[in-house]
């Protein structure tokens, strides 16, 4: 008799399971996403693509303009010998000036005013468009009014309006606000306050329309009354007629003329070291000027020469530069600025003083905190193209190029000084 089997759970069959893990006999609905995409998924990539080409075009149309401006100005740069490339995007605009970028505009400003009128001129003219033209005059037009030329800034605009009358220097925009004082009013008797006070604070003047043009020569007016009420900010002071210190370099020939009405105690200090022969044999230890990176740009004091230090009759370089004196003159102020080419103690900011024997000399307008510090008491009255080849002189290594401070590559000496009183 055959066996009698009998089906077990386990021996059945499993249930096949459809996708989306619907069972046999389920009614499913179809997923509202996978019917979109496989009904419109040809158009979704085509707009994906056409949207990664718009964006792509916009960036490149972006670079092109970028690209354009930046030739522009260096077409403006190098054909007026001002720098070699100029990129605009990296200086401050007209309107808002970033961060950063003062010290850009600044040296770039200081080029242009370094540079002969008709020269100038006469390089704009070779740029390759009327926008190109305007622009340069109108970096002019700025520098001669940071100087209060009044009428070389009006010409200078009149220049920009003749190459591009559309130019944006040229256009109607609000002027900066004015200020009013508004007289106060006596909190125990409010009836002081006036009819005139009154409307002031309650309908306070807005600023009038005005063209940048304009306002830029009202600066120019401005700089021009301030520098004529303080010519002593201005004009370096004439000195005495004796006595003349004359300094025979390597480089050729320095003439100093003196103040000792004005700093009496670092002139007569000057002329011991000079007659006790200090200087004779000592070169230049330092150099300091603009150099290549940020940090250096937002220290820049000026372009300096230093001398006084007697370790440079040594070969080792590695000692120049410092020496201090022991002594300082701590209690005397001369009152005047650190003009171009002008002669000056070393501040010792350890004795809050002047250094009895390092000098320097000025080869530009130095920054407006040396006044506070060192003394000036001389100013070169021949050879300043000498004092401006030291300050220009090659530096020694890669970092002091960098940093615009250091030791001159070739050592520049003072063969001999002499005084004639």
């Amino acid at each position: 008799m055959a066996r009698e089997t009998t089906k077990t759970m386990s021996d059945e069959a499993p249930e096949q399971e459809l996708p989306g893990g619907a069972l046999p006999g389920q009614i499913t609905a179809p997923n509202p996403v996978e019917v979109f995409w496989e009904k419109h998924k040809l158009k979704v990539w085509a707009l994906a693509i056409a949207a990664v080409a718009v964006y792509g075009a916009s960036r490149w149309w972006e670079y092109r303009q970028r690209q354009a401006r930046n030739q522009q100005w260096s077409a403006v740069t190098n054909v007026t010998g001002i720098r070699t490339t100029f990129d605009h995007e990296s200086m401050a605009s007209l309107f808002n000036p970033q961060a950063g970028s003062a010290e850009a505009e600044k040296a770039f400003f200081e080029a242009i005013a370094k540079k002969n009128a008709s020269e100038f001129e006469a390089a704009v003219q070779r740029l390759p468009d009327s926008k190109a033209k305007a622009l340069a005059f109108w970096y002019l037009a700025r520098s001669h009014a940071e100087r209060g030329e009044v009428e070389a800034t009006k010409a200078a605009i009149a220049k920009v309006a003749e190459m591009d009358k559309d130019f944006i220097g040229l256009v109607n925009i609000p002027a900066p606000p004015r200020f009013i004082e508004v007289p106060e009013i006596d909190p125990n008797d409010p009836s002081t306050e006036s009819k005139q006070a009154k409307e002031l604070r309650e309908k306070p003047p807005l600023p009038a329309p005005g063209k940048i043009a304009d306002q830029l020569i009202a600066m120019a007016e401005r700089e021009a009354a301030f520098k004529k009420a303080h010519p002593e900010l201005s004009v370096a002071p004439e000195p005495a007629e004796k006595p003349i210190v004359t300094m025979e370099t390597s480089l050729g020939t320095i003439v100093l003329r003196l103040y000792p009405d004005k700093a009496p105690k670092h002139v007569e200090q000057f002329l011991k070291n000079v007659e006790a022969g200090v200087y004779d044999g000592l070169s230049f230890h330092r150099i300091a000027r603009m150099g290549n990176d940020t940090f250096s740009s937002i220290m820049f004091e000026g372009k300096l020469a230093y001398l006084g230090d007697p370790e440079t009759k040594q070969d080792d370089r590695t000692k120049w530069g410092k020496f201090k004196s022991e002594t300082v003159i701590g209690d005397e102020r001369s009152g005047i600025s650190h003009f171009p080419f002008m002669l000056a103690s070393e501040w010792n900011p350890t004795l809050k003083g002047s250094d009895t024997q390092v000098v320097f000399f000025t080869a530009s307008d130095a920054a407006e905190k040396l006044d506070e510090k060192s003394v000036v008491f001389g100013r070169v009255v021949e050879g300043q193209d000498v004092v401006s080849s030291i300050a220009d002189a090659a530096l020694s290594t890669a970092e002091e190029i960098k940093s615009g401070s250091g030791i001159p590559a070739t050592a520049i000496t003072v063969e001999k000084v002499s005084v004639q009183r």
